[in-house]
């Protein structure tokens, strides 16, 4: 999982009959699993082909471009391109260099006046 192997993380979630008490928590994992790369996903890539897609959410390519289409992604469907949208979704502690730098030189000229 560290790897972010997404397709070996679904095979050997699935490769394994598990037991009541650990079913559901198997489940569970493997929803976050395919939650994190659909963000990966949205966040990294400004155009993924299907295939890709299909195999980082452990989907099929049907089921994943259904998934696609209801999250309003683009998506070609004679090329099976999809052109994941990113949210606006930021946390508020993000901020670019460049205000880092800003902020940074205001506060030394600041010291120094």
């Amino acid at each position: 999982m560290w790897k972010r192997d997404f397709p070996a993380i679904y095979k050997a979630l699935n490769a394994v009959t598990w037991s009541d008490s650990v079913a559901e928590i198997m489940k569970i994992l493997h929803e976050k699993v395919r939650s994190r790369a659909i963000d990966l996903i949205e966040q990294a890539y400004s155009s993924i082909s299907l295939d890709m897609v299909a195999a980082m959410t452990g989907l099929s390519q049907d089921v994943a471009g259904a998934a696609c289409v209801e999250r309003g992604w683009s998506v070609e469907m004679d090329t099976h391109i999809i052109h994941p949208v990113r949210s606006n979704l930021q946390s508020s502690g993000d901020t670019s260099s460049e205000d880092q730098l800003y902020k940074l030189t205001e506060f030394v000229s600041f010291l120094e006046n």
